[in-house]
């Protein structure tokens, strides 16, 4: 797109930083720019990118972990993310085709998720989510409209450890969330009734409803951009797409995160909102579309 003179920009996680320790010359960020040399290689004349949640606060640039760092949150985010269950348990049975403990034959202590999801002790304005939203709507509210324009914004949420600010858990507390999807072993090999991941039921609905809260968080991030858009009078000439990488098994089979092909995991939905002038109408598809199909559909579309 950047080659058909669109000027793109990047908002949140891509996964790219990560990689970028290993590019000649940018074994850091480049600091306080949320940006490596790698981020251009792949196209983006703006990119903005947070590194991976998964640790505690890093020291090689990463943006998220700097303006933490600003305002005095850095130790309690830190302390907090090294606090939950899952990451001690899931980092260390990691590669276990390498000569680490075999994933198969670990069983986690009940409530390991329902201890690992508790609110994030930052206020609401520290929180990762948060911060993607209020730099992808500057981006759209700074961004010149002379030229075609793309922006890419990638969310963190939902994604375990299910962390929301309390005021948007407070929404979901007395909720009553679906019963997940009973196990069934039959045919099964032996080692998938081991309870790798296990939890109570009051720790499954407890995880729904936190779960359920990031994606409010989320739907309100989403709200600004398109507020953004429609102050700029650019909201019915913009295509915008909404979708995932993965779902989250939430409990369903006695499983949690990704990693299977079950529906909750892998059938995740795609919404397009078309230019207004367009002949095509409002429509559900039950297709399946894989991640290599969504750039041509997109240009197809434009």
């Amino acid at each position: 797109m950047r080659d058909n003179n669109y000027w793109t920009g990047f908002v949140g996680k891509l996964d790219l930083a990560k990689h970028a320790r290993n590019f000649p010359g940018g074994k850091r960020m480049i600091h306080g720019s949320g940006a490596s040399p790698e981020h251009y290689s792949y196209g983006f004349c703006d990119p903005y990118e947070i590194q991976g949640l998964m640790g505690g606060v890093r020291d090689d640039g990463d943006i998220y972990s700097d303006i933490l760092r600003s305002r005095g949150y850095d130790q309690i985010f830190h302390r907090d993310r090294r606090s939950r269950i899952v990451y001690p348990g899931i980092v260390g049975v990691s590669n276990f085709s390498k000569g680490k403990t075999d994933l198969r034959t670990i069983t986690l202590p009940d409530r390991w998720l329902y201890e690992s999801c508790k609110d994030t002790p930052l206020p609401l304005d520290c929180h990762v989510d948060y911060i993607i939203g209020e730099r992808a709507a500057k981006w759209l509210t700074d961004v010149d409209t002379v030229g075609p324009w793309f922006l890419q914004v990638n969310f963190s949420a939902p994604h375990d450890p299910f962390d929301p600010p309390s005021e948007y858990a407070q929404r979901y507390r007395t909720v009553s969330m679906p019963a997940p999807i009973p196990p069934d072993y039959t045919g099964k090999p032996a080692y998938i009734g081991r309870r790798f991941i296990s939890d109570s039921t009051d720790g499954i609905e407890f995880s729904r409803r936190q779960y359920c809260a990031l994606i409010s968080l989320v739907d309100d991030q989403v709200g600004k951009m398109l507020a953004v858009l429609e102050t700029r009078k650019m909201l019915e000439n913009t295509i915008v797409i909404i979708t995932s990488d993965h779902g989250e098994m939430l409990g369903d089979f006695g499983l949690y995160i990704k990693h299977v092909p079950y529906d909750s995991a892998a059938r995740i939905p795609m919404v397009i909102r078309v230019l207004v002038h367009s002949l095509v109408k409002h429509q559900h598809s039950p297709n399946s579309l894989t991640s290599m199909q969504r750039l041509p559909t997109m240009r197809a579309s434009v």
